[in-house]
């Protein structure tokens, strides 16, 4: 259940209904964005991080990671999940002083936008900015990361053959033991991590298996 104010609910889901060209894209972001929350909820629930924590500000954190972003003249749209950690925090900081300047209050906004810009850092100042920073990385791993990288490659006219490639390559170039060893914080959620790389890599074999027998059919 959110913690946050009604209102400020209310203007981060009509946000959140828009695309980068001000159409309806109902669904998605929104999903994303309870995900990403409850996931953090989660990680809260089994004790991490220790301390004080501000839990509003990780929740409106979540929302602002997920804002569409302001698209540049000339440029492609982007959305938020193909942008680095880095840069997609940065811009969220920016885009939730725009978009809630006048409903939040001043203090908890800088709270929630240090946070953002805080979370990126090899070794973040905040807890809050560490389980956040681990609750995104952990979304690329998986059968979901595999989904989102899916759906990453479709937006560029590609297909099966290449989310293949890119799964073998990831393995061949040790993506995946430098992102758990340097993409996490807290020991926990990256053993959660190495738990769903496992689902993921029985996924990309069953994948290739059946792109050897299409290849053999011909």
């Amino acid at each position: 259940m959110s913690e946050l104010d009604r209102k400020i609910i209310a203007v981060l889901e009509r946000a959140l209904g828009k695309a980068e060209d001000g159409e309806a894209r109902p669904g998605r972001l929104l999903e994303d964005t309870r995900r990403l929350c409850a996931r953090t909820r989660g990680l809260l629930e089994i004790g991490l991080p220790t301390g004080n924590i501000d839990r509003p500000a990780i929740e409106l954190a979540c929302y602002a990671l997920a804002l569409p972003l302001r698209p540049s003249k000339g440029a492609p749209a982007v959305t938020p999940s193909r942008l680095g950690l880095r840069a997609r925090a940065l811009e969220a900081a920016e885009l939730l002083d725009d978009l809630l300047g006048e409903v939040a209050g001043r203090k908890q906004l800088d709270q929630v936008m240090q946070i953002l810009r805080d979370m990126s850092e090899q070794r973040a100042k905040t807890q809050e900015a560490r389980l956040l920073a681990d609750a995104v990385n952990l979304d690329d791993f998986g059968v979901i990361g595999m989904i989102q990288q899916t759906l990453e490659i479709a937006r560029q006219g590609a297909g099966v053959e290449q989310l293949s490639a890119g799964c073998q390559k990831r393995e061949q170039y040790g993506y995946w033991g430098a992102l758990l060893k340097d993409g996490f914080n807290f020991d926990q959620v990256r053993q959660i991590a190495v738990s769903r790389l496992e689902h993921a890599r029985k996924v990309a074999a069953m994948l290739s298996a059946e792109l050897n027998e299409d290849q053999g059919a011909k």
